[in-house]
């Protein structure tokens, strides 16, 4: 009984990897670049250093969760450029502040991610506009 115990959390902690890893990138990268926004703006705004508040930590929560239900997927445009409103009243308006400071600093303390963001927006941009083109 102890041997299928352990093999049953292998399993659970194996599908969990799986289905991580079956997430398109552009999610993956949107998801580490919400939580890297969100430190900047909690470091800068609420002396935080290594981890977010109670309210920002909610906030990545609720942002990824958005980013795991997105109707786009691999054909994700970045939030800002997106048209749907996935936000609730009550998460927006602050998703914004956070957003808005964060997403010019993040060339500075995070280079990488802000460069892979910006190709991001220019690419799935244009693709947007090819498919309303075709409608």
């Amino acid at each position: 009984m102890v041997n299928t115990e352990k093999h049953d959390c292998k399993l659970s902690r194996h599908n969990s990897i799986k289905k991580a890893t079956a997430e398109p990138k552009i999610i993956q990268r949107e998801k580490t670049m919400v939580d890297a926004m969100i430190l900047i703006y909690c470091k800068n705004h609420h002396g935080y250093s290594d981890v977010s508040c109670g309210k920002c930590f909610e906030l990545g929560v609720y942002a990824k969760s958005r980013l795991e239900n997105c109707r786009y997927q691999e054909k994700k445009p970045v939030c800002g450029r997106c048209g749907l409103t996935c936000y609730n009243v009550q998460n927006k308006d602050y998703a914004e502040s956070v957003f808005n400071y964060a997403g010019p600093r993040m060339m500075f303390q995070h280079p990488m991610l802000g460069l892979h963001h910006f190709l991001d927006a220019f690419r799935n941009n244009n693709q947007l506009k090819k498919q309303s083109k075709k409608v």
